[in-house]
Formats: C-alpha cells, structure tokens, sequence
C-alpha cells in the first residue's frame, strides 16, 4: 500500500509539473499513445482516464483519472509524458501490476499447495502482491504451529513470463515436526483413548486436541456431568492429558403429565453452566415455571430434592401441574372499538390459553394502537385479571381513556427548490383530515427523502415539525435539499474472463445522470444475474469535480459445470442423465451445454446455444439441437406401441415485453422416423415412415409467482401456437394452440391451493387431415391426469391402443401440505380427456381422479409419490395407478 501510495503521489507530481499548476488550463492533444496495456482495452482506459484525442482536458481531469484507474488493482504505475514539444502527442505508460498465472509449492511434504496458496491468499490467475502475502505469512506460521511443525520456514520467489504474467515459486521447509514420544493420561483412562484423536508417535497437533475437549466435554455434558476439566500440557515429547469428569448429576422428574421430559430438560441451566448450586437451582426453577405458565399451567408447583454424594449428585423434581387455564371472557371498557380488531391486536381471543407474560405487555401494546389511530391521549390502565369460580377460565378487563382523535389539520413542505410542494405532497399518503398517525408520518418523510435521491440529492435531509392543539395537528416538512450529485465514470475491476461490454450492458446509469443508490443496487442484482460473478461489491468514490464515480469489484466464480443425477419413474422405470455446460463463451456470457439422458424407453441427446444479447439487445436468441430414440409402450401390457427417432434442430428469440411477461418466436425443424406401429393407432399417412415437420412456433408467458420452484402464491399463464407449413419446407401441414393457467394460494402458512387448467386444439391444414402422431395429443399419467396409465386417456383403435386426438381439455387442484424436515403431503383432485375434434368436446364424457401424495423436497424439485383412483371407471378398469416422479405435476 505504501508503495502505491509513494507511486500515486510521484505520477500526481509528474502530471502537475507537465501541465501545470493551473487547473483551469486545458490542452488539446492530436494524438494519444498507450503502451503496456493487458486487462482492459485502449477505449476503456482511456474512457476511465477521462481523456481522448481531439478532446481538451486539464491537469485535474487526469489527476482524478489517475486515481480512478489505481481502484481497479489493476496497475502498479501509469506514467504520462509528453512526445512533442509542443504537447500535440501524449504517450501513456501502464505499468500493470503481475498477474499469477503459475504457481510451483516446493518442499511441501504434509500439507497440500491449496493450504498454502489459501493461507497467503494467493490465487491462480490473480494479481500479485507481495506486501499482503507477508502480511498473512504470520498467519500461515502459526498455521502450521498449530499442527506440529514450529520450525517451518517459508520463503518466495517470483519469475517473470510474457508481460504482464509471473511465476510464483513458494519455497516450503516444514522442518521436522513435534512428536509425542510419550502420552500420560490422568482420568476415567477409557473415555480418553477413545476420544483422543492422537497417540504415541504421532505428531502434537494442538488443532486436534481443541476438538478431542470439545467432544469431551460434549459428551460429559450429555452424560449429565458438571465441574467437567479438561486440560493437556506439551513439553519436550511428553504430553499429558487431564480428565476431571466432576459430578454426574441425575434428574428425575416427577408427575409432568402434560409437559414432556425432553422439554423440561431443556431449561435446566446447570448443564450448561458446567456448574451446580442453589443459585442456579433456583434459576432452574423460575424457568420450569415460566415454560409452564406460557402452556397456561398458572399455578404450578414444584418441589426440588437434592441429595449430594461423592461422585454424583441426585436431584429430584415433583411437580404439581394443576389445570391448564383458558381465556374466557376479554373486556375493553371505554373502548369505541370493536372487539375482533383489539382481539387481533393482543393476539387474544376467548378460548386461547391464558398466558400472563403475553399479557403484561397487553396495555402497552393496546396504548401504542391507539396511538397509531390519532389517539395519541389514550390511555390504557394495566388489564384487571379474575378468575372465574369453578372453572379454568380467566376473565381479563382493560380501561381504556381513549380521549380525543386527533386528526391532521394541515401539512406543509417547504425550503424546496427541486420539487414544488404540490409535486411532493402527491408522493406522500397523507392528507388533512387523516388521522395523527407517527407511522403515516416518518413513511410520509421517507417518500420525500426517496424523491431527492432519485434525483441525486444523497445529502438532503427532511425534518418534521409537530404542532398539536387538542384535536388538531399540523404538520410541517422542512428540507435541505443539499448539492445536486451526478453519475461519473464507471471503473470495472476483477472481470479476469467477461469482457467489460458484457457488465456494461447490464448496467442502468450512464455518465452525467443524477446519483441514485436504488439504480446502483439494481445494477449489482443485475449481475448476480448473469450467473458468472460469485461475489460483486459496489462503492460510489468521490471525484474532484463533484461528481460520484461507480466501482464495480467483482470476483468471477466457475463458470463451468458438469451435473449428472439418476431416478426412477413408474413409466421409464430406470433413468439417468449427465450434463456438461460453460456459462461465458468467449468472454460475452455465451452459454452452452450438452447433455444425454436414458432410460429403458428413451435414450436422448442434446446440445444447447444462448446468445443473451441478440442484435444488441437483452433479447436472448437459443438454439437447440436434439436427437431422440423413444418407444412408446403399455405399461400393463409391456406392449410397444410405436417407436420413434427424431432430429430436430430449433433456433428462436425470447423477448421480455415487461418484468412479468415474456414473448418467444421459434423456428423448429425436425425430421421423424416412426416405425413398429401398432395397426389401429394409424389415422393418416405421416403416421408411419419418415416425416419431415418445418414451422414455427409462438408464445407468451405471464408469470408473477413469488418462486418458480416452490410457488405459494401467484399465477403463471401460457399460450403457444405452431403452424407447419410446406412453404417452410414441411411435409405436414397443420396448426396447433395449446394453453395453460396455474394459479397458487396460500392458505395458511404450510398450506398451498394449486389449480391449474390446461387446453390444447390442433387442426390438420391443406392436404393433412390429421395431426402427426407424434403431434397429437395425449392424457393419463403422472404429470396429467393421476389415476390413469400413462397416455391411455381418450381416443382408441379396435384394440384398445390410445391413438391420440386433436384436442384435450384437463384440470388439476392440489392441496399441498408441508409438514416440516422436507416432507409433504397432497391431496389431488384432477380431470380431463381426449378427443378427435374440437366439436367433439364433450365435459360429460371428461375423467375425474383423485388421490393422495407424498412429497420430499431435494434440490432438484421434490420426489413425488402419487397414488390416484378413478371416480368414474368402467368394469375392465384398473381402480387407480401409483406414479412416481421428481418435480411437482404442474
């Protein structure tokens, strides 16, 4: 640092003995050269630099530049000089500080080169600075002390590559280690080899004799011991261990009929105080009581008896619970409110258990409501408390002097400059007439302070004036609005392999604008975002001419990934999957992947492509290719119904009209093979043989549910429609729609509402009378309607094989209860069937199911279990179906 510091102020030196003392003086250079640049392009340093050729620019300009620049970390010196005499030509120097980009640990021989590449900090492709590695070089000592090896010594050198890279060569002598030549142990000897995670010959690693206490003393205390000493001295090969396991004291508890031992164990204090007395006994106590009280148990006694020995202490407790105590009648006296809202105030009702903490603080809770509704008199006396004879009731009584209702006479907002008073007082939710209301208020001061700093007044300062006459108040805004601060430069740093035009774009400001932290924030969520960047840091640095710099600290995280998982569904039976993806092609946030996936019904390949910005704009364009090998088969049967291979290679753009609602234009072109199909599912010619489909493929998506994994509340709403063509070059001409509306309730906590309603019609055009087989629609399985084999729904041939339809109609309703450590159960109800034609449609032929599930929740979706019975079966059918799956059915 002192370095950097001694470098800045010599270039500060250099730059005001080139051009000047005078900072109003200004130059004109024709012509800029910059050498020794690695990290960042000659536009962006030169942009960050705050000077351009052809662009006049002064001594204060490139002092600030300067600094700007040395907050990236990327330089070590940024020398100017002049090329000319007259000025006409400036050459610029970077002097980048080393990058790392090999790392060589010689001598290591116990430890590996990540404990000691992490240890000084120090990391593969980042830059090298020498003064931080000896700062954390005590550390590392101590480090390796800890664990045995005191006579260590660590050392560096640094060999420089191709401009601006070095190797780094971390020179290790680990000395000879600290041996335990002899162990003594005094104490219950069993208990301490078998929690000693060292012995004779090993080396003295104090590390590991930290842990040994903490299981020690961890399972002493389970035993129920107190007075529990741990201790163990070093020196010259003999270590010794001490154990004093103190007292075992062992607690019986007496007629707790309603309150379980586990939860009366917890309040005992003395296990974790490690210590026994009268104190701590009564302690004890008042906790046992207090938890006892809280369930409504008022009037408990307990008895404690204690008998002492030599090695163990004897402590029981007899408890007298006595009856649980409810609330029964709850009284406002000189309250003109009603009783339900005071009740959801105190959280109190006729009928809940009585609990006298909760009710100690009742009036002042009711007192500071009242308050809050311009009652700011009211007064609230502590609640008369009486129980009711020959019950377990308690009747509970609270005065109330409400006094006057004050209400806002007058607001007023004044010293604004920026905004007039009618501007500001639209912003704010109060009004005269409104109720006096201290919360309304301070929201009333925020909103005016959050106009200013949207309009880059980050000092200004709002206070409040109260000026309260029996049932009036008059309210006055005073602001000091402060200098007007805008946006600067922008300083990117940290960005090793995303090119600076990839943060740029995701940024919100531009140079000149007015300050605003929300945009700044937004902008860090921006690049969250992206999935590149493990940790982002944002600091507004101040600059010479008033204006607020933005720097953005990044660190990139792995933008490589491989994923592989295995499962088993009651239709595929056995399946897997691998992926293998890279989030930042080149540098510009360029996704791809490819992944495979089998089953003993499928077997498919597929590559992926994403460009997030197409033609300069956050409009992402993907491609898709697929190849797919699939049999469609009966499950009861284990008949195959046909076999299907299809190529398909599809390009499109998506488009975010609004934060909530996303467009998709597709093209999709596919060539399908379907052979080994049984007679009676064949309806047309391209149910069989090679069938080449072209066409394209449109959508819109409305979602704002809260998550898009595990949704409570919000909807998500679809349309898609495809058209094949022959002018696309498609052998089958035909248009399908298909639609869907999933919406979520929460109902209660751990209690979800699902509904989803799904649609779908297709039409064969021109010389097509049928969609494809492999373009019809389907019903009956785990994700569609439970309660049925897969896709057996709808349409048959003569013998009974499901040949699909041309349109279908399905609703689904879950109610899913979450009831704790991952699990859940749901409850379904589901309906829907298939038909040739949209007149066909007919809602009495539809099928209704419904059933019971199981959910665990894992980090791929939960693991669903399903079982579904069939509400208006015929004879020949099975009752219901058990389906397995992971991820939710809609």
């Amino acid at each position: 640092m002192n370095k950097l510091l001694l470098a800045f102020i010599l270039i500060i030196c250099c730059a005001t003995s080139m051009f000047g003392a005078d900072t109003e003086e200004f130059f004109l250079p024709k012509d800029i050269v910059v050498s020794g640049l690695h990290s960042m392009s000659q536009e962006d340093f030169l942009d960050g630099l705050g000077v351009n050729a052809g662009s006049s620019f002064s001594a204060v300009q490139l002092r600030n530049g300067i600094k700007r620049l040395f907050y990236t970390g990327y330089f070590d010196d940024i020398i100017v000089k002049k090329a000319d005499i007259k000025g006409e030509k400036i050459e610029i120097i970077a002097v980048e500080n080393k990058i790392i980009s090999k790392t060589n640990i010689i001598g290591n021989e116990n430890f590996s080169d990540s404990f000691y590449l992490q240890a000084l900090k120090v990391e593969k492709g980042g830059r090298l600075n020498l003064k931080s590695m000896e700062a954390e070089l005590p550390n590392l000592l101590n480090r390796l002390n800890r664990r045995g090896y005191s006579r260590a010594l660590i050392s560096w050198t640094v060999n420089d590559l191709q401009y601006p890279y070095v190797e780094l060569i971390i020179n290790v002598s680990e000395g000879s280690p600290e041996l335990i030549e002899k162990l003594v142990l005094n104490g219950p000897e069993d208990d301490l080899r078998y929690f000693l995670l060292v012995s004779e010959g090993d080396v003295y690693n104090i590390s590991l004799m930290e842990q040994t206490k903490r299981k020690i003393m961890d399972e002493y205390k389970k035993r129920g011991h107190i007075g529990i000493a741990f201790s163990y001295n070093f020196d010259s090969g003999l270590l010794k261990v001490n154990l004093d396991p103190g007292k075992q004291i062992l607690v019986a508890i007496h007629n707790n009929n309603n309150i379980s031992r586990s939860k009366i164990m917890d309040e005992l204090v003395f296990f974790d105080r490690n210590e026994f007395n009268d104190d701590l006994l009564e302690e004890t106590l008042m906790r046992i009581k207090t938890f006892y009280s809280d369930n409504g148990f008022i009037k408990v006694k307990i008895t404690p008896v204690t008998v002492y020995e030599a090695e163990k202490i004897s402590l029981d407790l007899y408890i007298f619970e006595g009856s649980m105590y409810r609330l029964d009648k709850i009284e406002f006296h000189g309250s003109s409110l009603n009783k339900p809202r005071l009740y959801e105030i105190l959280d109190l009702s006729p009928g809940k258990i009585y609990r006298p903490d909760a009710i100690e603080s009742a009036a002042q809770t009711l007192e500071d409501f009242y308050r809050s509704l311009g009652y700011i008199y009211a007064e609230v006396e502590d609640p008369q408390i009486s129980e009711v004879r020959d019950s377990n009731r308690v009747n509970i009584a609270f005065n109330v002097t409400e006094g006057v209702q004050v209400k806002i006479s007058h607001i007023d907002i004044i010293n604004t400059r920026t905004f007039s008073p009618h501007e500001l007082m639209k912003r704010i939710l109060i009004k005269p007439g409104d109720q006096y209301n201290e919360v309304d208020i301070l929201d009333a001061k925020r909103a005016i302070t959050d106009a200013y700093l949207k309009e880059g007044y980050l000092d200004v300062r709002v206070e409040i004036e109260r000026d309260i006459k029996k049932e009036s108040a008059s309210i006055i805004f005073g602001v000091t609005e402060g200098e007007k601060i805008f946006f600067g430069k922008t300083v990117i740093s940290g960005n090793g392999s995303t090119r600076p035009k990839v943060i740029k774009r995701e940024l919100l400001h531009s140079e000149g604008m007015p300050a605003d932290y929300e945009i700044v924030l937004s902008e860090k969520q921006n690049l969250y975002r992206l999935g590149l960047f493990s940790d982002v840091e944002t600091e507004l640095l101040n600059s010479d001419d008033g204006r607020k710099d933005v720097l953005y600290k990044l660190k990139e995280g792995n933008q490589g990934f491989v994923e592989f998982g295995a499962g088993y569904g009651e239709y595929e039976k056995a399946r897997g999957f691998a992926e293998i993806g890279y989030r930042n092609l080149w540098g510009l946030n360029r996704q791809a992947t490819l992944r495979t996936e089998v089953s003993t019904l499928e077997k498919r390949v597929l590559m992926t492509f994403t460009e997030p910005w197409f033609l300069n704009s956050k409009m992402p364009l993907k491609m898709l290719l697929l190849h797919e090998n699939r049999k469609e088969k009966n499950i009861d049967t284990n008949e195959t119904r046909y076999k299907l291979r299809r190529d398909t290679a599809t390009v499109g753009i998506e488009k975010k009209i609004s934060e909530k609602l996303t467009s998709e234009l597709y093209y999709d072109f596919s060539v399908v093979k379907t052979t080994d199909v049984l007679p009676d599912i064949i309806l047309s010619r391209e149910d069989t043989g090679t069938l080449v489909i072209s066409g394209l493929r449109a959508g819109l998506i409305y979602d704002n549910r809260d998550n898009p994994f595990e949704p409570t509340k919000g909807y998500v709403a679809g349309i898609t429609a495809k058209w094949a063509t022959e002018l696309l070059f498609s052998e089958t001409d035909f248009f399908k729609l298909t639609a869907y509306l999933n919406n979520f309730s929460s109902l209660s906590k751990r209690v979800v509402l699902a509904i989803s309603g799904r649609f779908g019609y297709g039409k064969g055009l021109g010389k097509t009378d049928e969609l494809p087989l492999v373009e019809r629609f389907f019903l009956g399985g785990r994700t569609t309607v439970r309660g049925y084999e897969q896709d057996m729904l709808g349409p048959k041939g003569s013998n009974k094989n499901p040949t699909g339809g041309n349109s279908f109609a399905m609703a689904n309703i879950e109610l899913r209860t979450d009831i704790g450590k991952g699990l859940g159960i749901v409850t379904f109800f589901d309906a829907g069937d298939v038909w040739y034609s949209l007149g066909d449609i007919s809602l009495s032929e539809l099928k209704y199911t419904s059933g019971i599930g199981l959910r665990y929740k894992t980090p791929v979706g939960p693991i669903r279990v399903d079982y579904g019975v069939k509400l208006n079966k015929r004879e020949s059918m099975s009752r219901g179906e058990l389906h397995f799956s992971i991820g939710h059915a809609f």
